[in-house]
This record gives C-alpha cells, structure tokens and sequence, in this order.
C-alpha cells in the first residue's frame, strides 16, 4: 500500500517526503542545551493533524530550511529563533540569543504572530499562492525545563488539489459563512485545547494567477475552528466574469488540528441546476414552499400535515385575499382560517396574548426544527402532541417544513434578484415581491419596477405577497392590516439585540427593498414584540433534515395477548434509542413502485418495524423474483441490489460514506447532485437525504448504551416475526442484554418506543438467488468501512444483532468490527447483500 503524507508547516513541498522520510528522527539527534539565557538552543516539534480521509493519511509535518519559530521570553517581549539544520525532520534545534532575559513559557508559529498578555493573534492571509502546503499554519506550544516544545496546531486546515482549471482562470475564491482570513486570536493556554475560533463574516481566501492557469493546482488554507455552514470554490475570468463553483463540502466541524482533504474540478461551465423537489421552488440554494403556511378548519390539509394546516394553494394566495387585496380587514371575530403568526407559539400561534408565545429566551436563540413544552424553550420535546411552543411550521407539517431563521433569509437577500411585482389570482391582482436567482455570470439586482407574474414565473421563482401584518394587541387580534403594502415574514430567531430575558424576533420585511433598497433586509421591532403576528414562507426539510411524519395519537395503547393485535403499528415516523433517531422500518425497495413520498420511484421505509418482503417465511429460500429488495451492496448507488464488485463502492478503510455520495467507485469525488451520484450512502440517495445510513459509532452506540433483548412480534395475522428490540434503559437500569430462554414478546407500545430489528436474513456473496437466516439471523450495514479494508475491496462494517441477544454468542459481543476483519472479509465483503435500518438526518 502506498503510503500518503499530509502535510502542515510552512513551505513543505510534495517532493519533501522523499527526502524527509530518509532523514533520522531519533531524539538522539537532536541534544539541545538547558541555558535559559545567553545562547539558548530549542528542540521543537510538530504534532501530527487528524485526516478524515484515511488513516493512512497521517498528516505528519516536517521542518523546512529557513523556518523560524518565535520564543516568549520571561519579560513578555519574543525573540526569533531560526532553524539550525537543513530540516526535512519531524524534529529541529532553533537557536537563538537572549540578553538580559531568559527563555519563558511558550513558543509561537510563524513569526508573524503577536502576542499581548495570554492572547497571540495571526492575520490569516486573504490572499495565497497555489501550493500544497502554503503558508499559513498557526501553531503555539509549551516550552518545558529541558527546551522542548511541541507545537499544537490551533486551525484546521483545507487541502485542496483542482483540476481541469479552465485557460482563463484568472483567479479562484474560497468563502465560508465564518472568517477565513484576517485577524484570528486566542487565549493561551487553552487555546491549545480548544484552537482559534472563527468568527461570523464572509471574508474570503482568493488564489490569483498573473499567468495561464495550469490544468492543475494544489492549495492549501488554514481553516478557524467552528461549525462551517459551508465552503464553496470559485473560480474567475480577469473580467470578474464567474467561470464555475463547486460546494466542497456543508455543515463544516472543523476541530483543532483536522485536515480536509480535497479534490475538485472546476472547467468553464455551468453547473447544473438543483433537482426540482415537487412543491417547492429552489432559489438561493434554498427549497421554498409554493405558498405560505395556513390554517383553514374547512381546508383539505396539505399531504402529511395535521388537519386544517396547509400550504397555501397558490405562492400569491393569502387568507381573506378574495375579500381585499389592499388596505385593512377589521372587524374579524375567531381564527378560522389565519395565516400570520406570532413568535413561536405553537397550542396558540395565531394569539396576541403574551402567555402564547416564546418569552424569556435569551438573544440569539433559535428553535427552527424544534419544539417545547415551556414558554422559556428549555424542555425541548419531540411529541408533537406534547409540543406547546417551538417551530410552527415544523409542527404543522409534522417535520416535513420548518420556519425560517434569519440566515436563510440573509441569504436569499444577497443571493437572489429581487422584482416588484404583481400576481391576478382569479382576477384580483396580488402585489409582492419576486425574487429569482440571477444568471451564473450576473450579479443580483433589484428591480422596483412591478412587473407582471406568469404562471411559469411563479413555478421558477420565489413570490411573497404583500400579505400585511396584524398587531400585537388582543383587542385587534383578529385584525389584518396593510394588505398590498407589507409583508413581514417570521424568523426562529431571538434578535441579538432584544434584552435578556424578552424575546423579539427577528423579521424579514422584503417590501423595504422596493422603497429603498439600500435598506437591510432585517427588521428588529421591539414595539410590537412576540405577539406581533406575521407571515411565514415555510423551508422544505427534504433535503438534509428529514421528515418526521406525524406522531400517533396520544392514548392508552391496548395490551393485546399474543397472536392479537388490533391496534396497527405506526407505519411512518422514528423512535430515538441510544441518542440517535432511526427510522420506523428498513429501507426498502419496489421494482416499478411509485415509492414513499419524497423518496425516489420505488423506494421507501417499510411498513412498520417488523415488515420486510419475505415475512412469514423462515430459513433458506430460493428467489425466483429480485423485484422487491430490501438487502443492499456497500455503497451502490445505481445498483444497490447486484453483488458484483463493480457496482458498490471500493474505499480505503475507515471512511464513513454517511449523508454522502460520489460520481466514482472510490468515492474521491464527492457530488451534492442527486442526479449524478453513482456510489455512497444509498439510504441518503433514496430518500433525497431525508434518511441516511448509520455510522458505524452509531451501531456500537446501540451495544453500550441501550438494553436489549430477543424478542418476537406476531402480526394481526398471525405471523411471528423475530428480532432484537433495543431501549433506553430506565433509571438505576444498566445497559446490556437481557437474557431470557424465550423471546420477550413485543407489543405494540413496545413498537412505539423501543428499535426493533428483524431478523430478514441476508445474501450471500456468492448467490443472489438464495436469502440465508429468514426469522434466524439479521445482518445490517453501516456507512463506516472497517480499518483492515484496502483500496482494492472494501469491507463495510456490519451489526449482527442475533449475535447480541443470546447468552453465549458465537461471535465477540459486539459492533462486529473484530470479527470481520479477522475472518469474514473474503467471504462476504462488500458485495454482500444486507439490510439497512436508516437514521433521520438532522
């Protein structure tokens, strides 16, 4: 196997490793002298840096000729200490000259860093050079009696190889929602722990090329620690003209010391277009409802919603718009139908009185995809029917939605086009706001002018209408005023400037734009607070968040004996045990099935957790019919289903292919673009990354912190079907397996709270025409591969739960990492077809 090195330091060339392996290491060359004065000799080195990549990636580091490295004297002043050698070691003597001081506490890297009291700071370049290992690393260390000192690194850091750059390149641009240039500081000695945070901006790292840019370019940045909400490559002709972008990776936790390996491509031309997701518009990156969130009691609900809740059936269409579309509507008495909103209230969202809603949360609190029973946001819960407070969207929709926050819309304010306009909806003409994403090469625009909608405006773009506001007194409560001249949209969001304790959200008000569009497109009012009640333009959570269909009615759940069973099991939804939210059901597939909604034709969780396709069979069978599946390769994307090596995935050991997918079959290129991907995380494809698969940490969660048992549940029908069932143990109850002669036979309250996994056999390698282990065995994949798997065949990591839920388990009793890795890799690997009990993505 091919060893691969990562490097961090300063100036450290790819060719570096030929040489720098060569070199001796040992401690033995390298004696510095104690003096902590006069002439002063430091032995410093270099931490290795965590790779997600592979584990052969080890990140190690290496001193080059002419580093230096900065010395903190007793005084508080620094003294520069430069290399004494030719480097290419992990380890290397600086040397340098003290007068009238002696060496302190700590030593810094580069020497550009400054130092005031325990805070050093760097200014991370906006600007760099293509280069593998580049030039800002930021690392600070503890000197010890004997002058030592290793180095920790205090950012994460982004390799980058581009390639297929186009001729015209001129430059290339990195941005994050967190700072990647500029000032960065930390406070030591913690900061060696917890790293140099970023802080919240826009502020970018720009490659620039003053001659043709070659076909291949390596580069290398500092990465501040915090959670990345993305980071995108753009590349740019000399004209400023944007020649290609491409998302390397979302939802970024970068932790001191990581390094993100990356490899792109980025020719002139234009990505294609985000998949249409049906009910939805996709503008600035964001899947929009068609409509606003209502309530009707007489209205057919949206499919999934709760009864009386819908998205509005039109984007223009607002509650009472056939009555009036200007002016104000007074003299209102109930709320029958309502479509604006106060601040979080969930038993009573549409109230003016300040008990219904979210109060005495501090600033900057958001609870976008939450819910709670208490007016203050503490008690978080994820009973719906217990829900008093939270995200209304979430809970109308039963986690199909959610409101927005302010980022979403701060996004669509500097991403999107914005356009008066006008929309007649059955002949009453509908004022609002239109905003469309701009051409790949344009930059936004605002267009006051109205302009007429079409039908197939609307279907391409994002419309608010200008559907007014009402007040925060319960006098008028029922009022709707500035209808065609307002439209205030809710956030999830506590404004950063409420006081402690009070709760104002944050508002979008789009209609400011169009009266003056240097105004921001925010709007804190305190005068109207929490009660205020306005719009909301819910976010579709199909795409990275999941649904969470409608919880079962609350109720006493009847007991039944065995073998009777009328009250059904929940067909959709999820049951969190061991801190992680699996998903009711396996993931299943139907050759020609319209499939689950939301999910891909043909695809869908089963109908309960005990379902699979061969229930009420036992043993080994012969199949004659691969039309309905629910066992799946490792990795496959495009044929899940087939145990050829060709069609799953070949990955170095130790990668979690988890929420991600690749054009290639050793997941190297990463895709964010459903329509392309070939390998990866097939739970996550399926279900358009509503589900994904379980890591392997997950699975071993299930075997630490969860008790569990053998047990069986018998259908209405009579059919016994077995498994393992895993809960939260009780309090004072320890962990582990509860080991009885016969199974524990489940009802369905059971069902409802606890994870069933049936025993659904599995397919050979061999034979994809034979199921082995029907009601005996149930062998479930993970996303992680084991550490023995090579490049030339991965062995995906594998739960046997039979094996957990008996009292002398053939195998270790445990994730079955060891087990595999030491005897089985051969004989199933992963071309063997398993069954896959999804996660919900949050």
């Amino acid at each position: 196997m091919k060893k691969i090195f990562k490097y961090l330091c300063y100036c450290l060339p790819v060719m570096a490793l030929a040489v720098g392996c060569t070199q001796d290491d040992g401690i033995s060359e390298f004696q510095p002298d104690t003096n902590k004065t006069g002439n002063v000799t430091i032995l410093a080195s270099i931490e290795n840096a965590d790779s997600r990549a592979s584990v052969v990636a080890t990140g190690e580091t290496r001193w080059q000729p002419n580093d230096a490295i900065k010395v903190v004297c007793n005084d508080g002043s620094t003294a520069v200490f430069n290399i004494d050698g030719t480097g290419e070691t992990r380890r290397a003597l600086f040397t340098g000259t003290l007068e009238g001081k002696s060496v302190g506490q700590y030593a810094l890297y580069p020497t550009s860093v400054e130092m005031s009291g325990d805070n050093i700071s760097v200014e991370l370049p906006s600007e760099i050079t293509p280069s593998p290992t580049g030039s800002c690393a930021f690392m600070a260390g503890v000197i010890n009696e004997k002058n030592e000192v290793e180095f920790k690194q205090l950012t994460a850091y982004v390799t980058v190889q581009i390639n297929k750059l186009a001729p015209e390149t001129a430059s290339i641009v990195f941005t994050s929602d967190k700072n990647l240039s500029g000032l960065h500081s930390v406070a030591l000695p913690d900061g060696m722990v917890t790293g140099a945070a970023a802080s919240n901006g826009d502020k970018t790292v720009t490659v620039t090329f003053t001659e043709a840019a070659p076909t291949m370019v390596n580069v290398f940045f500092a990465l501040p620690i915090g959670d990345h909400a993305h980071l995108t490559a753009t590349a740019y002709n000399a004209e400023g003209k944007k020649l290609n972008e491409v998302v390397l990776g979302t939802l970024i936790a970068a932790s001191r010391g990581l390094l993100l390996d990356y490899q792109i491509e980025l020719p002139a031309a234009i990505p294609s277009k985000p998949a249409p997701i049906e009910g939805t518009v996709n503008v600035a990156g964001i899947y929009w409802a068609l409509g606003n969130l209502q309530y009707d009691k007489d209205c057919v609900a949206t499919a999934g919603f709760n009864a009386g809740w819908r998205i509005a059936p039109n984007q223009a269409h607002y509650i009472r718009c056939e009555e009036k579309a200007e002016g104000d509507i007074t003299g209102l008495s109930n709320f029958d139908k309502y479509d604006h909103f106060n601040f979080g209230g969930v038993a009573a969202p549409f109230s003016a009185v300040a008990t219904d809603a979210v109060d005495n949360v501090a600033p900057g609190f958001n609870f976008g995809g939450k819910l709670y029973t208490d007016q203050a946001c503490k008690n978080e819960t994820t009973d719906f029917a217990a829900a008093k407070y939270g995200d209304i969207a979430y809970w109308a929709s039963n986690g199909q939605y959610r409101t927005p926050s302010d980022e979403d819309f701060k996004t669509l304010y500097e991403k999107a086009s914005v356009q008066a306009a006008t929309y007649s909806l059955n002949g009453t003409v509908i004022k609002g706001v239109y905003f469309t994403d701009p051409a790949w090469d344009e930059e936004p625009t605002i267009n006051i002018e109205e302009k007429a909608l079409t039908d197939e405006d609307l279907k391409n773009g994002l419309f608010l209408p200008l559907a007014g506001r009402g007040y925060n007194k319960e006098s008028t409560q029922y009022n709707i005023y500035k209808l065609g001249a307002q439209c205030w949209h809710r956030t999830t969001v506590v404004d950063a400037n409420s006081a402690a304790g009070a709760c104002v959200g944050v508002l979008f008000a789009p209609h400011y734009l169009l009266s003056d569009p240097t105004k921001a497109s925010y709007y804190y009012n305190a005068a109207y607070g929490s009660t205020g009640r306005y719009s909301i333009r819910p976010i579709y959570l199909g795409k990275g968040t999941g649904v969470v269909p409608t919880p079962p009615t609350p109720g006493p759940d009847p007991e039944p004996e065995p073998g009777v069973d009328p009250d059904p099991v929940p067909t959709t939804g999820t049951v969190t045990v061991a801190g992680v939210e699996w998903a009711i059901g396996n993931l299943q597939f139907v050759n020609g099935g319209t499939g689950a909604e939301g999910f891909a034709a043909g695809w869908s969780i089963s109908a309960g957790q005990h379902f699979h396709h061969y229930l009420g069979q036992t043993g080994n069978i012969d199949i004659t019919d691969l039309t309905a599946m629910a066992h799946f390769n490792f990795g496959g994307i495009e044929n899940p289903c087939i145990n050829e090596a060709a069609k799953c995935a070949s990955i170095a050991g130790s990668k979690d292919i988890s929420s991600k997918m690749y054009t290639d079959q050793t997941c190297v290129n990463e895709t964010t673009d459903f329509s392309t991907a070939k390998f990866g995380d097939i739970a996550y494809w399926a279900s358009n990354g509503k589900y994904r698969m379980p890591t392997g940490e997950e699975m071993q969660k299930l075997y630490t912190d969860a008790c569990r048992t053998k047990a069986s549940y018998t259908t209405a029908e009579g059919v016994e079907v077995l498994g393992t069932y895993y809960y939260d143990p009780a309090a004072g109850e320890t962990p582990g397996a509860i080991e009885a002669d016969t199974p524990r036979v489940l009802k369905n309250a059971d069902m409802k709270k606890g994870l069933f996994l049936p025993y659904t056999g599995r397919f050979y390698s061999t034979a994809l025409t034979k199921l082995y282990g029907i009601n005996a065995q149930g062998v479930y994949r993970s996303a992680t591969t084991i550490s023995a798997s090579t490049l030339e065949q991965t062995y995906g990591a594998i739960y046997r739960p039979h094996t957990l839920a008996e009292k002398e388990g053939k195998y270790p009793e445990d994730f079955i990492f060891t087990y595999w890795e030491a005897k089985n890799q051969g004989a199933y690997g992963a071309i063997s077809l398993y069954a896959i009990r999804p996660v919900k993505v949050k």
